[in-house]
């Protein structure tokens, strides 16, 4: 017996692929037919739920904006620091956190903001971006308080002497916009009694001023607490 003969007599010599080999048989399946298979329909997003804001709530919160108009009010509801109207479209564009439509007992008001537990990242980047923020936090009997307040002008203080390659700088402007610092050269204004300005990130020089005179098992823990 031909051992090739029997091995391979069963092999289909039609040179066309599988598809065009059963696209006809109505045992194939549907996409071998030609047939469209239509797709799962996609779960509509669903957003969340947000709780309407009740009216005393309404006058605390804008008894605190008129306040501060300055600042970024958040107000605590339901574990969330929520900033409305043209706040929440500032802290919507600076954290790139979702712009909603809440309910409250004077009409619909835009909304955005960030869970409580994220309260000091949250604000520290609102901060660091040349904003002040005021955080009204929610107490165990419902009662609303001060959680924290960001000054701007607090964030690297004018003034504020910086070491930098041995010698003295005063901070005599910040820029949020630009991201930098003007440093006047108090080492040369004594020696010289000439004006010398230079100018740095903004990011260095606060690190600087935050590193200044910590002692190294402080200098992981104020990074975070400087803002508490």
């Amino acid at each position: 017996e031909d051992i090739f003969q029997h091995t391979y007599q069963d092999v289909i010599t039609d040179r066309r692929d599988a598809v065009a080999l059963y696209q006809d048989s109505k045992d194939a399946p549907q996409w071998v037919r030609g047939i469209m298979v239509p797709y799962a329909a996609e779960e509509k997003a669903v957003e969340p739920t947000l709780q309407p804001l009740p009216l005393d709530a309404v006058n605390e919160y804008n008894a605190l904006k008129e306040r501060y108009p300055d600042a970024l009010v958040g107000y605590e509801q339901y574990g969330n620091f929520e900033f409305y109207g043209e706040d929440a479209k500032r802290v919507s564009e600076l954290l790139g956190s979702k712009l909603l439509e809440k309910e409250t007992a004077l009409g619909k008001v835009e909304v955005s903001g960030f869970p409580r537990e994220q309260w000091v990242s949250q604000a520290m980047k609102l901060w660091k971006q040349g904003e002040s923020v005021y955080l009204s936090g929610q107490q165990e009997d419902g009662t609303h308080a001060q959680t924290k307040y960001f000054r701007r002008e607090e964030y690297l203080p004018v003034n504020t002497i910086i070491e930098l390659d041995d010698r003295e700088f005063r901070v005599d402007s910040v820029n949020f916009e630009q991201g930098t610092v003007s440093l006047q050269d108090m080492t040369l204004a004594k020696e010289a009694r000439y004006p010398i300005f230079r100018t740095e990130p903004l990011e260095y020089i606060r690190h600087l001023h935050e590193q200044a005179d910590v002692p190294m098992e402080e200098a992981v823990e104020i990074t975070v607490f400087t803002a508490l």
